[in-house]
């Protein structure tokens, strides 16, 4: 009877997860089709140079909207799986320790915080209008790359130290849903890529980070030329 209770309520937390994530994604892809084409019908103004370099790499131009895109759609994939691990550990009660409650809980945050805010800066850059207020700057963009980047390192830490010597090399040993924790951590790298180069708990976090690693050198890259940029035109007294 038991068994029976906890395979329902596993297939109607599946199908709940996929609907949600699933209209989340529609949404999302909505909200950038709309804004696409407000930018098609009125182009927004540059006015120095530096503009122009900006709009290259913001979301604006296909390769930023690839970084954007893949935070997003990563991140709700990252709080479909750890939402289902979530809660079925608490609907089983059998986590294997606190601590993998504690972290499944702060990368749902971090999916939250990265797809909802990576969603609207995306948004925001492409709106024609909304990308000439402050919050479209250079300034608050690069704040929050490092708050996204922060939240992903400890989210990834608290959960990684979660699970000590429950893998070994692809394979689990008395770890309940083996196969959506593999999923969540892309523990199948480490079958294919020797141990030397790879961690056993890379996941696609480390992908977040890697993404948003780059995205502070751009940001860096953009307010060094920018100040650059200023100082070369300044009057000299």
């Amino acid at each position: 009877m038991t068994a029976t209770r906890s395979a329902r309520f596993s297939k109607a937390a599946s199908g709940a997860t996929a609907c949600i994530i699933a209209i989340l994604a529609i949404l999302y892809l909505c909200a950038v089709y709309w804004s696409y084409r407000l930018l098609l019908r009125a182009p927004r103004p540059l006015n120095k140079a530096i503009g122009v370099k900006l709009q290259r790499y913001a979301p604006g131009e296909s390769s930023h909207r690839v970084a954007y895109g893949f935070l997003v759609f990563s991140s709700l994939a990252e709080l479909g799986v750890s939402s289902w691990l979530l809660s079925q550990y608490k609907f089983n009660n059998n986590a294997p320790n606190d601590t993998i409650v504690t972290g499944l809980g702060l990368l749902i945050f971090c999916s939250c915080w990265t797809a909802i805010t990576g969603a609207a800066f995306t948004v925001l850059f492409i709106h024609p209008v909304w990308s000439t207020t402050p919050w479209a700057s250079l300034g608050v963009q690069g704040l929050w790359v490092i708050t996204t980047w922060a939240f992903w390192v400890a989210g990834a830490a608290i959960t990684n130290t979660s699970f000590p010597a429950l893998f070994s090399r692809g394979i689990c040993y008395g770890l309940v849903y083996c196969k959506h924790i593999q999923t969540l951590f892309g523990e199948w790298l480490s079958m294919y890529v020797p141990s030397n180069l790879v961690d056993s708990f890379v996941a696609l976090s480390v992908l977040e980070l890697l993404v948003l690693a780059s995205g502070m050198v751009v940001v860096m890259w953009l307010a060094w030329h920018s100040t650059r940029q200023i100082l070369l035109s300044a009057p000299v007294s």
